[in-house]
């Protein structure tokens, strides 16, 4: 699971200035490895790696890690979807780009950080579906339906 994760030239990401080096790959593994005891502060330590969970904000170093958010969707275990869907929801809904990263040079000039990450997020609509339908549990279907919900608005 998460493979190429150690592709990534992650020192080169955009990220947060106070963050390790290494937080973002070794935060994406704890989620990918996340038990229901483990899966929230997994979570938080993904959210944390990409900016200012508490301040709700992120870094451009979020398009890098967006797919493999959708991996874990697809191959992760309950505990890992479940978090990896309300990572998304926070995502799409409620984090802005850290002051300052709100726009990203791309090959097509400059674009907008959120309208990326709203582009990649769109991306894993299939897999959202996906979990939506596999769901067993109510604390799959509610963030399954709010990502679909807030895509399609």
């Amino acid at each position: 699971m998460l493979k190429g994760l150690e592709d990534v030239l992650w020192d080169q990401e955009v990220q947060p200035p106070e963050k390790s080096r290494g937080a973002v790959p070794r935060a994406l593994c704890a989620l990918a490895a996340s038990t229901r005891e483990t899966g929230n502060e997994a979570g938080i330590r993904v959210r944390y790696s990409l900016g200012n969970a508490h301040a709700g904000t992120y870094f451009p170093v979020v398009l890098a890690v967006i797919p493999f958010l959708g991996e874990l969707l697809r191959e992760g275990g309950t505990h890992a979807r479940i978090e990896t869907l309300e990572i998304l929801i926070d995502l799409l809904a409620s984090y802005e780009p850290e002051q300052g990263f709100d726009l990203v040079e791309t090959a097509g000039g400059l674009r907008p950080l959120k309208e990326l990450v709203r582009e990649k997020i769109a991306g894993l609509e299939a897999d959202v579906e996906r979990c939506l339908t596999a769901a067993t549990s109510p604390d799959e279907v509610r963030p399954a339906q709010e990502i679909l919900s807030e895509l399609r608005d």
